[in-house]
């Protein structure tokens, strides 16, 4: 399958009978409006739109090192993720193990940048 909108289109389907039994079986409150939009956001923004993007990157690699350098970006997502959650949405800091794992996904990026010059 070549289209990368076509694969998200699949995991998206594939994994709702798994979310329907988990809801069935926790049988969760219903969400506030606020929480449906800002899901609705991540949904689209995170779950389509940067996927199809990394999909689509992914197949137009042709090499281990043009493949793993785009895995090696989205890694990064979690730098991204964590500065703005704290500088928007005003969430604390993370603690000292999850610095410590921020920090290596750091080291690794940019070891990879230094071998890959």
């Amino acid at each position: 399958m070549r289209s990368a909108l076509n694969k998200v289109w699949l995991l998206t389907t594939g994994s709702l009978p798994l979310w329907l039994v988990l809801g069935l079986f926790i049988q969760p409150d219903f969400p506030s409006t606020s929480q449906v939009f800002n899901t609705f956001l991540v949904a689209l923004f995170a779950g389509v739109i940067a996927t199809s993007i990394f999909l689509f990157a992914r197949s137009k690699a042709t090499t281990s090192a043009q493949i793993a350098a785009i895995d090696a970006t989205q890694a990064s997502e979690v730098l991204f993720a964590v500065l703005g959650g704290m500088a928007l949405l005003g969430t604390s800091a993370p603690s000292l193990i999850s610095m410590i794992g921020v920090l290596m996904v750091v080291v690794g990026l940019f070891g990879f940048a230094k071998i890959q010059a």
